[in-house]
């Protein structure tokens, strides 16, 4: 069955959603910002997140235009204006402005769980990247170790060349 739209009716078109109010300056790996995201996942917000990591001069530049100051993480709500630093002020508007987080024991559990993890993640991180530089230092002086073995061999050799090794005799 078809419908057809008489003429001079306009279609009608459906709204485009509106683009998030929220905008969050932060970084990958770091624990401050981790727990906003958080927060604002458990509110149900929408946000956009801006990463700004170490050495990108450009981003840094647009974060301190928006806000003043080079800190993360940084929070705006375009809806209030309002323009917040610091995890736990971020965490404590949103708790006011939008209500508290769903009451289950998955979403109660997770700061605990958030917290155990970083803790857990981060000194696993440092192990690896301390695993990875003594590899690279072990194979560079077994290479090293390896060439002047082999320079010493050459060497001898050359000089074992022109005299011959006279065994001693057994008495």
């Amino acid at each position: 069955m078809t419908h057809s739209i008489p003429k001079g009716q306009a279609i009608p078109k459906t709204e485009a959603p509106s683009p998030a109010h929220l905008e969050l300056f932060q970084k990958e790996d770091c624990r401050n910002s981790h727990a906003v995201r958080t927060a604002l996942t458990d509110l149900g917000l929408d946000y956009v997140a801006h990463s700004v990591p170490d050495g990108d001069v450009q981003k840094h530049e647009n974060l301190v235009q928006k806000g003043g100051k080079d800190q993360i993480p940084f929070l705006i709500d375009h809806k209030t204006g309002m323009k917040l630093y610091e995890s736990d002020s971020i965490i404590n508007y949103l708790e006011r402005r939008y209500g508290k987080p769903v009451k289950n024991s998955i979403v109660q559990n997770r700061p605990i769980a958030s917290r155990i993890s970083w803790a857990m993640r981060r000194p696993l991180d440092q192990a690896r990247k301390l695993r990875r530089d003594f590899m690279i230092s072990w194979r560079d002086s077994f290479e090293t170790l390896r060439g002047s073995t082999r320079l010493l061999q050459s060497s001898f050799r050359t000089r074992v060349q022109g005299f011959p090794l006279r065994r001693r005799a057994r008495s």
